[in-house]
This record gives structure tokens, C-alpha cells and sequence, in this order.
């Protein structure tokens, strides 16, 4: 249960695309100084500002934000810290959806595209803990667009080294009490270049990095309708897929004794869902107001781990640990926001919020030993 004072509303305009911002999916109400703002530390990244910069998915966006560290490590995903904080101790929502892993609260920013996002919020300080759990280092929450009046539309396309490409489009607008927002994009990449400078090593030949490829889509839509002036009603869909592979070591351990063994991993491919519900109810001559949304998010993936370079087979090396997993993560949530306008001094809030996650892993390893056999039993 939380509660938060808020100053005074903050209007949303359409900006220069025809879009607005979508509202409904927040944590608290937009203000001008929100109750969890305004003894923490918030910082914004507009749409504006994303455009500017080129970024073409979240992790490139939210370099833009001070106290972000992104790196991206051995399994190929872009970690994003905060304050020196790790993933895990991070939260990252998506119109109020949670999109960490119910496994390892970990989340992969490089899937979640640009062209749908009107403003990035970071939260940190520990104001950060009025989300919900987990929040130590900062909150990430993204808020997406809605339709404006009239209609717009937006086609892009780029090309890059390592042969990637990119396509993305959107249309949105508004016409009497509904208003729309729809978004795709599909991009795709060969490999990742590496520099001219680097030196063949014996697991890697240079120019291009091995196992590097990936491929990514999204599919992304919201619908909102006034049914009168005191209630607000939204719907929110997105979709994700792709594959994309692990790069294992360049250095060979038979050669270099602190080389670790090639791990020969790729995910393929991975494919998730959100969908989400929300409403907001404001009598006019009431100092009360009700906003809330129940949410669903899906993400599953089919991680595989083979046997050589060759990524075809699971058992022609016997020395090494295969398996080929589907991961499974769930979250299941309601949440509701009273209010009670407190004449000018502001406004108190209090969210009540309930979560199911779930996780669920399945799938075949092979030359698994162990040196705690039961008696009696060979391998």
C-alpha cells in the first residue's frame, strides 16, 4: 500500500508527430511534482531527445540518462545499471507493466524498440521503492503514445554495418472519442563487426565476430475512448520476437590455460506478449478520482547450448554440457489509485497492488556428470 502528495496537474499537448502521451499505464499521476519525484531524484528522456540521438531501441535511449551504465557482457544481452546498481536491483515498467524476468528480475533493453516510447522516467533515490520490490538502484519506466487529433503516420528505414537493417513505421490519430496508436518495426544483423585493429585468436578469425547475429521484431498498439467526460477507458497490446546468437570465446583453453571452455549457446527464438486494461474515473465536482489497470506479460525463449561451432548438434562432444531449454516467465497483476484532492495543497495518493509471477523452465541436457551417483549406478 502506498501513499504519495502530489502538487498541481501538468496538461499533455500533442507534440510536433501528432502524438500524445498515454497516461493511463503510470504509477502515479502525472504532475508537475509528483509525490515520488519530489523527494527523489527524477530524470526524462522525451521522444524528442530519442529522435535526436538516433537510438533505435531502449538501451541506446536510456544512455541519455545520467547514472546509467550500460554494458553488454558474455551473453550477449545489454545490462543496464543504475547508480552502480545491477539489473536485478532495477525496476523497468512499460505503461505500468513490470518486464523483468520472473526468474533473475533481469530484462533485455535491446528488444524493446523506440518508435512507440513518448517519454523515459528514471526514478532513482529511494523514493524508487514505492513501485514495488526490487527497486533499490532507480526505476526505468517507460511511457508510450497515443493517438492525436487527426492523422499521422511515420516510415523509417536505416542501414548499418555488419549488413543490419531496420524498418519501422507507425500510424496513430483521433477522431471524436477514440484515439489510436500502432507501431512495427523488424531489424536484423549479419554480425557484429569487429575493429580492424583486433587480432585473430584461435576461436576467433576477426572481421566479423562469431555467432553475433540477431533478429528482432515488435508489434505494438493501444486504443483509447472517452465514454464521457469523467472516464477514460485504454487498451494496450505489444509483441515481441526474434533470435539472436551468443558469441563464444575467442581463446582456446587447450592453448591458453586461464581460457575457460566455448560455450556454443544461441537463443531461438524468443517471442513475448503484454496486454493491458486501464481506466481512470474523475467526477468533476468530487475531490475523489479512481485510476487502475490489470496487466498480463509473457516472455518465452528457446535457449539452446550445442556441442562445436557448427551449432547443429548437442552430442557429438562429450566433453561438454548441452541442453535445449524453453523458459517460460508470467506476471499476472492488478493495480487500483485512489485519490483525494486536498484543495491546493495537492493531491494524496494510495496504490494497492497485487502480483502473481510465475517461471517455468523445461527441456533436455545432456553429459551431465556428477561424482554423487546413487550406489550401485554407472553412467
Amino acid at each position: 500500500m502506498l501513499f504519495t502528495m502530489d502538487g498541481h496537474p501538468e496538461s499533455h499537448k500533442d507534440d510536433s508527430s501528432g502524438t500524445q502521451v498515454y497516461t493511463l499505464g503510470e504509477i502515479v499521476v502525472t504532475r508537475k511534482k509528483e509525490g515520488v519525484e519530489s523527494i527523489g531524484t527524477v530524470h526524462r528522456v522525451t521522444q524528442e531527445d530519442i529522435s535526436i540521438s538516433g537510438a533505435r531501441n531502449l538501451n541506446e535511449a536510456v544512455n541519455l540518462l545520467p547514472g546509467i551504465n550500460v554494458m553488454v557482457g558474455g551473453d550477449a544481452v545489454p545490462k543496464i545499471d543504475i547508480r552502480g546498481f545491477r539489473p536485478r536491483h532495477n525496476i523497468l515498467l512499460l505503461n505500468g507493466i513490470p518486464i523483468n524476468s520472473t526468474y533473475d528480475q533481469q530484462f533485455n533493453p535491446s528488444i524493446i524498440p523506440v518508435e512507440n516510447i513518448a517519454e523515459i522516467k528514471l526514478t532513482s533515490g529511494p523514493s524508487s521503492v514505492l513501485y514495488g520490490q526490487g527497486g533499490l538502484g532507480g526505476v526505468i519506466n517507460i511511457i508510450t503514445k497515443r493517438g492525436g487529433e487527426g492523422i499521422s503516420g511515420m516510415v523509417g528505414a536505416q542501414v548499418g554495418a555488419g549488413l543490419s537493417h531496420l524498418v519501422k513505421g507507425s500510424v496513430s490519430g483521433r477522431k471524436g472519442r477514440m484515439d489510436y496508436f500502432t507501431s512495427a518495426s523488424y531489424s536484423s544483423r549479419d554480425a557484429y563487426p569487429l575493429s580492424a585493429v583486433f587480432e585473430p585468436a584461435a576461436l576467433e578469425d576477426g572481421a566479423k565476430r562469431n555467432n553475433s547475429d540477431k533478429e528482432a521484431g515488435s508489434l505494438f498498439a493501444n486504443l483509447g475512448y472517452d465514454p464521457s467526460s469523467v472516464l477514460r477507458l485504454g487498451l494496450t497490446f505489444s509483441y515481441l520476437f526474434g533470435e539472436y546468437g551468443i558469441p563464444p570465446n575467442v581463446h582456446d583453453p587447450e592453448t591458453d590455460i586461464f581460457a575457460a571452455k566455448p560455450k556454443y549457446r544461441r537463443i531461438e527464438p524468443y517471442q513475448g506478449y503484454s496486454i493491458q486494461g486501464a481506466f481512470e474515473l474523475f467526477p468533476e465536482a468530487s475531490p475523489l478520482s479512481l485510476r487502475g489497470w490489470l496487466y498480463f506479460n509473457q516472455m518465452g525463449e528457446n535457449s539452446n547450448r550445442y556441442s562445436d561451432d557448427q551449432y547443429d548438434d548437442f552430442i557429438r562432444d562429450r566433453s561438454l554440457v548441452t541442453y535445449r531449454l524453453k523458459n517460460e516467465t508470467r506476471v499476472l497483476g492488478i493495480t487500483l489509485q485512489p485519490q483525494y484532492a486536498i484543495g491546493d495543497t495537492g493531491i494524496l495518493t494510495m496504490g494497492l497492488t497485487a502480483q502473481r509471477d510465475m517461471w517455468k523452465s523445461q527441456g533436455t541436457a545432456w553429459n551431465i556428470w556428477s561424482s554423487t551417483w546413487p550406489p550401485g549406478y554407472t553412467p
